[in-house]
């Protein structure tokens, strides 16, 4: 009995001490652009009768909800709070004993002839797996930035393609197919876990995050950096409390007028 008891304590003490040191992040991007901007459909010139089998396609560079004004698809990544510009790809904080360990792969798939999801987060070490189930024909083409990996491959019908060598670059790398060339997507690599990326409201939260003070990053297709004073003063500075939760609150979004 006493040895059950004391397994019981143990047990229960054991998340609450696996917690000290480490918290929450979470907030939102809110569209503050005035009128909300329409996602654009697609002209689809290839494959119609598959493309198209679940109704028309958009170009989803730019996804504003219009209930919430929250902006999806948007990256956001804690960084060293000491480089203003955002460029230091090779920081990494504690991380987590939880979080230490990841899947050796992550996927992208391609139903109806749009990439999914729209922006991909590799651990360094990862490789990619893109798969194709369609009936169709797809072309995986990447130039990273940095030291990553340059492929242009075709991707036959319910084949897949695996793809390693990512490496941290600042900012993410775009990719497409070749053949439907509305189909596109970003890869963006780092050394820790320390991601997130932006539901359909806007919000995003990142657990387990060592507590200190570090440069929040936001980035978007549609504006480069979301954060941005300059380019040596790029981000948020924020500190992370122990075992509680920092709620970053609203960051506005919005798309620079064309002179």
């Amino acid at each position: 009995m006493a040895a059950l008891t004391l397994l019981a304590t143990f047990s229960l003490a054991t998340p609450t001490q696996a917690e000290e040191g480490w918290g929450k992040i979470k907030g939102k991007v809110t569209w503050a652009g005035g009128t909300i901007p329409k996602n654009e459909e697609v002209a689809v010139g290839v494959d119609k009768t598959h493309c198209s089998a679940k109704g028309p396609i958009y170009r989803n560079d730019l996804v504003v909800n219009p209930k919430t004004k929250g902006v999806r698809w948007v990256l956001l990544w804690i960084t060293d709070p000491d480089a203003g510009d955002g460029k230091n790809v090779n920081f990494t904080p504690p991380i987590h004993p939880f979080l230490k360990n990841f899947k050796p792969s992550v996927t992208i798939d391609q139903p109806c002839c749009v990439f999914e999801p729209r922006i991909t987060v590799l651990r360094e070490g990862q490789k990619l797996v893109v798969n194709n189930p369609a009936p169709v024909g797809h072309n995986f083409s990447i130039n990273s930035l940095g030291k990553g990996p340059k492929e242009n491959k075709l991707i036959p019908p319910n084949g897949k393609l695996e793809v390693n060598g990512f490496a941290p670059y600042w900012i993410p790398t775009s990719y497409n197919c070749t053949i439907h060339t509305w189909m596109k997507g970003w890869i963006f690599t780092l050394p820790h876990p320390y991601f997130a990326v932006t539901d359909e409201n806007g919000n995003f939260e990142m657990q387990r995050v060592p507590a200190g003070k570090f440069r929040l990053m936001a980035w978007h297709e549609a504006v480069g950096f979301v954060i941005a004073k300059g380019p040596k003063d790029r981000g948020k500075l924020i500190e992370i409390k122990a075992g509680g939760e920092t709620d970053v609150g609203s960051i506005p979004l919005s798309v620079p007028k064309d002179d």
